[in-house]
């Protein structure tokens, strides 16, 4: 969950913070969006939870279900961030 966090504050930070703002670019904010929105946080938090209700025993071992939600969400994403810019 804190390494979610982390990644999720750290691409925030590229997005928006001189002297990076990706924002500035139509495809890199698209990316940036969907990366946070799409995969991150929907990947690291169904991680999170197979992880602490012990469902699992690896990332690499996570239900088909959650690599597909996250790759859809992700997918979803960068069209929508596209469309909005």
């Amino acid at each position: 969950l804190q390494l979610t966090l982390l990644m999720s504050a750290l691409l925030g930070t590229l997005y928006s913070v001189p002297p990076f703002r990706l924002k500035r670019f139509p495809t890199s904010a698209a990316l940036c969006i969907s990366a946070v929105r799409g995969f991150v946080i929907n990947f690291g938090f169904a991680a999170h939870a197979a992880l602490l209700f012990k469902t699992t025993e690896s990332l690499v071992s996570l239900p088909l279900r959650c690599w597909l939600v996250a790759s859809f969400y992700t997918v979803y994403g960068i069209v929508i961030a596209l469309a909005k810019d």
